[in-house]
Formats: C-alpha cells, structure tokens, sequence
C-alpha cells in the first residue's frame, strides 16, 4: 500500500505514467501483463516479503520475479526494488545491481529509485540549425518562451502520449 502512496505520486510528478495490473478486469491475466510490459518503456520490481513467508526459500511474490524476466527478455530497463530480508535466487533473472529497500528507511529507497528512472528517462534530441538566421530565430524563441517542446516515444506502433520537454542550451 505504501508504494501506491508514496511512490507512485512522486514518479508521476516526474511525468511519468505508471501502469499496474490493477485494473485488469475480463482479461486472461498473463497476457495482459504481458502486453503491458511490451508496451511499457521500463519496468520497476518491487520485490517485498510475502505475509507468512519470511523463512521460505523463496519468500517473494513470483509474479513480481516473472515480470522482471519477461521485462529483461524484451530489453527493457527494468530494476528490481528488494526488501531487506527477501531471498529471490538468481535464476535467469541474474545476479543484477538493486536498490535494497529498508522498511524502516523508505526514503533512502525513494531517492535511489528517482535518480534510477531519471537516467532511464533523459531523452536528448540535438537540434542543428541550418544557417545562422535561423540560429538567431531558435535562439530568440527560446529566450522569450514561445518555444513548447512537447515528444512522444513510439513503442512498435503504439505512441506515447505527448509529454513535454525542455530546451538547453549547447555551445
């Protein structure tokens, strides 16, 4: 519950849009998450101690570990969140860098996880004028804010919704 309070309003200020299965009603599960993933641009695991588990071998939630090898398979980011306490043995899923998540220091996670997502995110297009007329027309839009960039990814054929983006300055 606390990642649906906590974290998901601070990766959608981030604009971001997230995507769970909650919402998955009539559909057969495993394709739709199946779908979700191919169409998603990245993928975060957050792989947390399941109730009444603690001492099993593997004490997670297969789901979750299932997700992250499908979202491996189609070379997408993807990064695992790992409770303090889970034991999750590598298997295909490999021995991968992780944000280790203590319940009883959220926020170290949190932040670990912004900086993960926001690499993940940084999209630069390099915009080269042709003349140097047309260098000054940039350059002056930009400075009296008329320019508004706005992108959207493509995904196979599925596109984005636009997003906006912002302007630096290069020499």
């Amino acid at each position: 519950a606390w990642i649906e309070q906590d974290v998901f309003p601070i990766l959608q200020s981030l604009n971001l849009e997230i995507c769970h299965g909650k919402d998955m009603y009539g559909e057969v599960l495993q394709d739709a998450v199946k779908y979700r993933i191919a169409h998603a641009n990245a993928l975060i695991a957050f792989c947390t101690l399941r109730q009444g588990q603690g001492k099993a071998a593997f004490n997670s939630h297969i789901w979750v570990r299932d997700e992250l090898q499908h979202a491996m398979t189609l070379n997408k980011p993807a990064v695992e969140v790992r409770e303090k306490g889970v034991r999750n043995p590598p298997g295909l899923v490999g021995d991968r860098q992780r944000i280790e998540l203590d319940p009883d220091n959220r926020l170290k996670c949190i932040a670990e996880l912004i900086k993960v997502v926001s690499a993940w995110r940084m999209r630069r297009l390099l915009l080269v004028p042709t003349d140097q007329k047309q260098s000054r027309r940039i350059h002056q839009t930009i400075a009296t804010d008329q320019l508004l960039v706005r992108y959207r990814t493509r995904v196979g054929a599925i596109d984005s919704r636009h997003r906006e983006g912002r302007i630096e300055r290069l020499d």
